[in-house]
């Protein structure tokens, strides 16, 4: 019972969280040391490979995503079209008119 009311102070606090920190540090760097070094010509073999490996795959998946895309009609594009056509004019309408409106204010404001 007496464990459970125990509170640990700031300073224990900080201490056992540097000294996880630390054996974080060293098994980090334990790893690394295991690793054997490449010269650079395999780097730079690896990266080539590696280039035009994921190169070759972006072509084979973006055709793959192609062959799976449902193309719209030509009446559904006329009929897109239209629409985006119809709604650019109503909007640029809009702005116009409060275009001119304000545009008409600050000369009345300016005026007086």
């Amino acid at each position: 019972m007496g464990r459970l009311h125990q509170k640990k102070s700031d300073q224990e606090k900080r201490e056992k969280r540097k000294k996880l920190q630390d054996e974080q540090v060293i098994t980090k760097s334990s790893k690394k040391a295991q690793v054997p070094a490449k010269t650079s010509k395999q780097v730079r073999e690896t990266k080539k490979d590696s280039f035009f490996r994921k190169s070759i795959e972006f072509v084979k998946e973006a055709r793959g995503e192609l062959k799976r895309v449902v193309w719209p009609g030509r009446k559904q594009t006329i009929a897109s079209t239209i629409m985006v056509i119809v709604f650019v004019a109503i909007v640029s309408s809009f702005l116009g008119l409060a275009d001119f409106i304000l545009s008409g204010l600050m000369a009345l404001v300016l005026r007086s």
